[in-house]
């Protein structure tokens, strides 16, 4: 039996004097006692957990950060240690930290790295981000859209944890997080503009954004900005096919203050633009000349095509359009006008078994 399942109780006992405290404001006293757990019990996930947290909130941010990463490198399942890690980062300076040397939990809060069933698909083969370094930020930013995230497209289900419900999304968001990462490395813009047409909650806006944040802080490059396009209402039966307009009334949960929140971190990396297009393409405030990445999630012909016309000349060589619901059933219109519409553009078309598509400029 390992050291630390054994001495179990002592541990406890321990680490409950260090958090008593820590509460009464003798941090300094709280840390002696997770030290002395940490020497004697090495392998204490738990005590580097809540040394880290401590030295980190006390202005030691190093210290705390390595032992944040110690934590994990002991248990990269544990899900308060990738928050409270992830936290770190967020609220560190730009290159402080070396988070090269941060292994996070490559499947998450989940036992497996093989097999994937969810977001209408269903897999027997290793997750891509199951070991892959460059997801680092989408694991990240994974973890803090469980604990903060507010979407009413994650409806509360009896029997389904909001774990589950999350990692149902968890392949739609990689291809998010992948196909900014490839923007990045292929327009080689240090100053990246990118666009969203269809923002709703702000979900898909959240892990575009965190990876941004990620790929600055590495120096890949040295600001980003996501305008963003949606009219933050109802569709509108306006401009819709015949076979579209069952789909008219739809979003009225939209609320424009609801996303702002929960992009909040980036008040300063993000432009909206609240109207329907086509109108909003052309009304204040200005959209950028040239972009890099351009997501297109707005589940109806004329908008779709619309920002592709607006939009594709600015976009530079290397850069991507991403379509949220291409291979849809209900959005079959929408996919057969996106391939009419790329069939005499230069490039390369893939679509995804998530639904999605990417085309690569």
């Amino acid at each position: 039996m390992p050291q630390v399942e054994q001495d179990k109780d002592e541990i406890n006992q321990f680490i409950d004097m260090a958090q008593e405290e820590c509460q009464k404001g003798n941090k300094s006293e709280a840390v002696k006692i997770l030290f002395e757990v940490v020497q004697r019990w090495p392998n204490c996930q738990f005590a580097h957990n809540d040394l880290g947290c401590i030295l980190f909130n006390m202005g030691k941010r190093q210290q705390g950060f390595d032992c944040m990463r110690k934590a994990l490198q002991l248990n990269p399942n544990d899900q308060r240690s990738l928050q409270n890690l992830a936290a770190m980062i967020c609220e560190s300076k730009r290159g402080e930290f070396d988070i090269d040397k941060v292994s996070p939990n490559r499947a998450h809060v989940y036992d497996q790295s093989y097999g994937f069933e969810g977001w209408g698909m269903q897999t027997s083969h290793a997750h891509p981000w199951a070991q892959d370094l460059d997801s680092t930020f989408l694991l990240q930013a994974h973890t803090e859209a469980i604990a903060n995230f507010d979407s009413p497209r994650i409806p509360s289900l009896p029997g389904i944890s909001i774990e589950e419900k999350w990692y149902n999304l968890l392949w739609r968001h990689w291809t998010i997080t992948y196909a900014v990462r490839h923007a990045v490395e292929f327009t080689q813009e240090p100053d990246i503009k990118l666009v969203e047409c269809g923002v709703c909650d702000g979900m898909s806006a959240f892990f575009t954004l965190k990876e941004l944040k990620g790929q600055y802080y590495l120096e890949h490059i040295n600001s980003f900005c996501l305008h963003l396009y949606d009219s933050w209402g109802s569709m509108r039966e306006q401009g819709l096919l015949e076979e579209e307009k069952g789909i008219a009334g739809q979003f009225r949960e939209n609320d424009i203050e609801r996303t702002k929140k929960n992009l909040s971190d980036f008040d300063d990396n993000t432009v909206y633009h609240q109207g329907f297009i086509p109108e909003s393409l052309n009304s204040s405030p200005t959209a950028p000349e040239s972009i890099s990445y351009l997501h297109i999630d707005l589940n109806s012909v004329e908008p779709t095509i619309a920002a592709l016309e607006f939009f594709f000349p600015r976009l530079l060589r290397g850069g991507i359009v991403l379509f949220d619901d291409f291979g849809w059933k209900e959005y079959c219109p929408t996919r057969e006008a996106v391939i009419k519409f790329f069939i005499d553009k230069p490039g390369i078309f893939m679509p995804s078994p998530t639904g999605q598509a990417i085309y690569y400029r």
